[in-house]
Formats: C-alpha cells, structure tokens, sequence
C-alpha cells in the first residue's frame, strides 16, 4: 500500500498521531496534496457491509475541495474531522490475494468487457471480481475495468452518482498506479443497490435541468450529475447516455416546487473562505450528529461546486436555494 507514516497512524487508528502529523508536517501546498492523497487512498480501502454511513471517498473529497479555496491555510478543523470519521472504518486486507492468485492460474481464454457487463447485470459479485482481475490483469493493470463499472453503476444514476463522480475525482486526484484498489471498492458497492438493464440516451442534458433541480432543493444529485457530464473522461460518451436517460426522467416530473422561502442569503460581500468557514462551524455544532455533519459537509461542497458554475441569472435561485438548506439543515452563517 505505503510506507508512510501518516497512513500508517490512519491503519492503526492512531488519531492523535495522525492529528499531530497534520499540525507538524504540513507546511507547503506539496504538504498538503501529500496528506490528502494518503486520506483518499485510506478511503478507498475501506471495508463496507453496508452503505448506511456516508462512504469516506465522498467526504474526503468534499473537503478536499472546500479547503481548496484556501490551500495556504488549510483547515485543522476539516482535515482533524476527516481523520476522525475514517477511524470509525476497518479497511479491506485482501484485495491483492485475488490478482496473486489469478496471475499464479496463469494463461487461460480471454475474458472481455462484454463478460463484465453479463456478470454484472447477473449480480454474481464472485464471478463479476474474478473476471474483473483477470481483465485488469490482461490490460496490463490499466483502468479499464474502473471505467468499465462505473457505466454499470450509472444504469442507477439515482443511488450511485454521489459515490461515482467523487470516486472518479479521488482517483484522478491520487493519480495511483495501481486502479485495483479503487475497482474493489466500486465492485463493493454495487451489492448495495439495484442494477437495472442499460437505458436508451436521450437529448436531455443537465443544462436542461438545471434550474428545476435547484428548485426542487437537488443539489447533491444534480452537482455530480453536472460534473461528471462536463467532466474529461475517456468513457464520457458512454457515461452520457446513461445521465441523459437520468435527465430526460427528470424532465418527466409533473410539478416541482418552485415557492421562494421567505429567509434571504446574498453571496455578495462573501470572502474566498466562506465554505471553509460555513463548513469548520457545521462540524464544531456539538448539537449535530455525525451523520448531519457529514451530510452538511457533502452538500455544502456541491453548493460550492454549483455556485463556480453559474450564470449571473441563477445566482438569486441559488441564494434561495441556500437559504431554505441554511434553515433546514441550521447552519449557523
């Protein structure tokens, strides 16, 4: 995995040790990529019979972008908060024993994506990390087969776009060598929903949707839904026929409720550190609990994701948005 020391304290649930590595060795912006990396690898690694908490890749990565807006200053808070929240997991011990084990059953026929794409949609998750190995092993360790599950997963945009578009930012952040680690855990959390058959594209685009979706109060869905649309990706137009089916269902919707609440928010006059500020007070509120913080933190950071990207026009729904999740969720501002 690593030899680093900082990781090494996350394994062995050291979290005043590696609260101390924090305080002590980040001095520089390398610093800080450094740390972050090691968070999100620990993360990926982790071990899940179920998806009742918020998944550590999806925090992480949310506060690896809301302390972006400061990278000088990077908050104590947030990063001692991640490193206390990835102490409540174990991490997974075994992935490399099935490449071992694969590699030693030497040459054998070929499988192909296509086979990953039966084997998925059979739910066989024995047989779906067997052929995924021997692919990744055939493709010569490339991320192929990550690729190749993440178009599995958006057939049910609905439960695995939040995991999916931070699971890809992760890894494109940590730039590992090795994309097995991050294939196990989406492997992993395919048994925790449903996979339904491939969907038709369609000329829906989250453009289209946009304004509805942040009437409607969405913002989690719709931010990762936006993102992974404009994002880079080799696959992209494969990942675009699934989000336009998403959208075009969207659009379907009858009535969406479209009252302004009655509190105001102005982003105007907010210093560049406002999200790193909202989200140090969310995780201080002693009155909340784990699971409203993590929450908070995860929407807050797709709030900030949407404000960068929007129009002068949609600032004030924006604002109104904000301010029914401020009343709702008691963010102190």
């Amino acid at each position: 995995m690593t030899d680093s020391i900082f990781f090494d304290s996350l394994k062995s649930k050291e979290i005043e040790k590696s609260k101390k590595f924090i305080q002590t060795k980040l001095n520089t912006e390398k610093d800080l990529i450094n740390v972050i990396s090691e968070l999100i690898l620990f993360s990926s690694l982790i071990f899940r019979t179920n998806n009742k908490k918020t998944h550590p890749l999806i925090l992480i990565n949310s506060v690896k972008n809301i302390i972006g807006d400061d990278r000088n200053n990077p908050s104590r808070i947030l990063l001692d908060f991640s490193i206390e929240y990835l102490n409540l997991f174990n991490i997974r011990t075994d992935d490399e024993k099935l490449i071992d084990k694969t590699l030693k059953e030497g040459p054998r026929e070929s499988e192909f994506i296509s086979d990953l794409y039966d084997v998925c949609q059979e739910g066989d998750f024995k047989k779906i990390k067997k052929i995924s190995a021997r692919i990744f092993i055939i493709s010569e360790k490339s991320r192929a087969v990550l690729d190749a599950l993440v178009d599995v997963l958006l057939q049910n945009v609905e439960d695995s776009i939040l995991f999916v578009y931070h699971l890809l930012r992760s890894f494109q952040f940590q730039k590992s060598n090795n994309p097995w680690v991050f294939i196990c855990s989406l492997i992993q959390e395919m048994k925790f929903f449903p996979i339904p058959n491939p969907h038709r594209s369609s000329i829906v685009t989250p453009e289209d949707i946009r304004q509805s979706m942040m009437l409607a109060g969405e913002i989690n869905l719709f931010s990762s839904v936006e993102r992974l649309w404009n994002g880079d990706y080799v696959r992209r137009e494969s990942y675009r026929r699934e989000l336009s089916y998403w959208c075009f269902k969207i659009s379907e919707r009858k009535k969406i409720n479209n009252e302004k609440n009655s509190a105001r928010f102005s982003f105007k006059d907010k210093k560049n550190n406002f999200f790193i500020k909202l989200g140090e007070s969310i995780v201080l509120d002693k009155s909340k609990s784990l699971k409203a913080k993590t929450d908070g933190l995860v929407i807050l950071e797709s709030l900030r994701a949407i404000k960068k990207t929007s129009k002068p026009d949609e600032l004030e729904l924006l604002e109104n948005c904000f301010a029914t999740i401020i009343e709702n969720e008691n963010w102190k501002i």
